[in-house]
């Protein structure tokens, strides 16, 4: 197992993330390069007129027409800072993204067209994501929220556990690696989008509840009625959540430390 610990988050230019990577044993992971890790720096936007806080990413690219939350990384048509290894276990990284003048990707706008705001806003909730990327290691994320401004504590969305996900999936995965819905948000949030006719939210809360209710193709109105349910290429209309999908408990039971 590996275990990555987020040490501290300073943001005075590009932002540098202190961390530490250790294995079952508590002995430092010496050997990560920048090619087996990625990163990622979000922002929690408080709502309005009702509607629930959200989390939008200072990292976004476009596919296809649509906007996408993304991480820095080593592959291509993505940045990639710089890594530095302590040698015991013990990184930094430096972001190429200057959160502060961070580009908006043209349209900058979601799904219905509604313009997305990248401003930094210290007083605000942020959230630094490490994925560990390298399939050839054991699955693991570091998550870590705080605000820059240091003034307060910030607000949470304490919603649904990894721990609650893992009872159905045993260890929920995505994308390979990744490993913690609370990384998951960060991209998955209601400024990304696929784009098509119609185009496709991929916000986490919209994408998760309709694959759970849509029921095997039984429960989803536009699935019922000859519409399946995709996300790009991946079609989930024969999903099946296997049980009445009224029991909201079993995901949502306000679990201690449920924060996505």
């Amino acid at each position: 197992a590996l275990t990555v610990d987020i040490t501290g988050v300073s943001i005075n230019s590009p932002p540098v993330v202190n961390f530490t990577v250790t294995n079952q044993a508590g002995s430092g992971m010496t050997g990560l390069a920048a090619t087996d890790l990625r990163f990622n720096i979000a922002k929690l936007v408080p709502g309005s007129d009702g509607g629930p806080s959200a989390w939008q990413n200072y990292i976004n690219r476009v596919r296809g027409g649509a906007v996408q939350g993304s991480q820095e990384r080593s592959a291509a048509d993505y940045a990639l800072g710089t890594l530095l290894n302590f040698g015991n276990g013990s990184y930094s990284y430096t972001f190429a993204t200057d959160i502060k003048t961070a580009a908006c990707p043209a349209p900058c706008a979601d799904a219905d067209g509604k313009a997305l705001d990248l401003s930094y806003q210290p007083g605000l909730t942020h959230r630094v994501t490490i994925q560990q990327g390298n399939s050839a290691y054991p699955k693991a994320a570091g998550v870590y929220d705080f605000v820059p401004s240091g003034s307060g504590t910030g607000t949470r969305r304490d919603i649904v556990s990894d721990a609650k996900c893992n009872t159905c999936h045993n260890q929920f995965t995505a994308h390979g690696t990744r490993v913690d819905t609370r990384l998951c948000v960060t991209c998955h949030n209601p400024g990304s989008w696929v784009a098509g006719t119609p185009n496709t939210p991929v916000d986490f809360k919209v994408m998760i509840h309709r694959i759970h209710y849509n029921n095997g193709g039984t429960a989803l109105p536009s699935v019922v009625a000859g519409t399946p349910y995709k996300i790009g290429s991946a079609d989930f209309s024969s999903v099946v959540f296997p049980q009445d999908v009224r029991n909201c408990t079993k995901c949502h039971d306000a679990t201690p430390g449920a924060t996505n």
